[in-house]
């Protein structure tokens, strides 16, 4: 059952545990990693502070702001701030008693987008705003659904007019195995998946205009995922030899520590480090670094639990 959390949504969720969740949608695209979040029923709020960090100097640049109740996320606010904390934007997010999406409203100086979302958590209307609250785009999306899959998205414009559809098809497991987009100008990408015994996905491949663009393994040990590894086209439009790597590493109780990036030509681009962990293995600090191992970004987590 494909579930589209836009991409601020996905990031902090993404691996979450949710216990006796009512939630009624589970991602096709099977879990990866083991979990970033474990809730359980005393868990109410979840606050992360990023900071960006150069020459010595920190300040901050995101708060996230997350409401849980009964493990299921009911609403999400997330602030991001330019310098001496001049608020940016903000983005407000509510969720029904399933634990889906409903909608969501982005808000800058200039600009707002407001995105609605059907009973499964799928994008249905995106309208965008100017700074005179003017639209200036609407955006509607056609879903359709075989035993609660998302088979087939039809992308209109605000005359009516399709410009985009992505069509999915799924195995026996429900694990998503194919995923092909048509543009309105004979535009078509297609990814295709594969999944060993457990569903873990073990292979994609991507194809623009039934050329060969990429090609991705991922490898689990344990049952954990402990690295990807990606062979790409490179701009002399060849595949590079070597490719470029995801590893994960975790502690002697399963909690992953960090994720090193590394480039097809073998240097570390970036990585990521996780600290300070709680009984249910949640962490409380995300450190982002750079190639030469400089702190550049950081991510306090701050669980608050209910006094029941």
């Amino acid at each position: 059952m494909r579930l589209y959390f836009i991409l601020f949504l996905t990031l902090l969720f993404y691996g979450c545990n949710q216990k006796d969740s009512k939630l009624k949608i589970k991602s096709s695209d099977k879990v990866l990693l083991s979990a970033e979040i474990n809730l359980n029923n005393k868990v109410e709020r979840i606050i992360d502070s990023s900071f960006k960090i150069k020459n010595n100097d920190t300040s901050l640049v995101k708060v996230a702001n997350y409401l849980i109740q009964k493990n299921a996320i009911k609403s999400i606010s997330i602030k991001s701030y330019l310098k001496d904390n001049v608020l940016a934007s903000n983005t407000s997010s509510t969720y029904d008693n399933t634990g889906n999406i409903s909608e969501s409203i982005f808000s800058s100086k200039n600009r707002k987008t407001i995105v609605k979302y059907d009973e499964y958590g799928n994008s249905t209307l995106t309208h965008s705003f100017n700074e005179n609250d003017k639209l200036q785009t609407e955006l509607k999306y056609n879903n359709t659904y075989d035993n609660s899959n998302l088979i087939k998205i039809e992308k209109l414009d605000k005359d009516g007019l399709i410009f985009e559809t992505v069509e999915f098809k799924y195995d026996s497991s429900d694990n998503l195995i194919k995923k092909t987009t048509k543009g309105s100008s004979n535009m078509m990408n297609k990814e295709v998946f594969s999944y060993n015994k457990n569903n873990q996905k073990t292979k994609s491949i991507f194809f623009s205009s039934n050329s060969l663009q990429d090609s991705t393994l991922y490898y689990y040990d344990k049952d954990l995922l402990s690295k990807i590894e990606t062979y790409s086209r490179n701009f002399k439009d060849e595949f590079d030899k070597n490719p470029s790597k995801i590893i994960y590493t975790y502690d002697e109780i399963d909690r992953l520590i960090e994720v090193k990036h590394i480039a097809s030509f073998g240097s570390i681009s970036r990585y990521y480090q996780y600290q300070y962990f709680d009984s249910m293995k949640n962490w409380y600090e995300k450190g982002n670094y750079d190639s030469a191992g400089n702190l550049i970004y950081l991510i306090k987590r701050k669980i608050i639990l209910n006094k029941l």
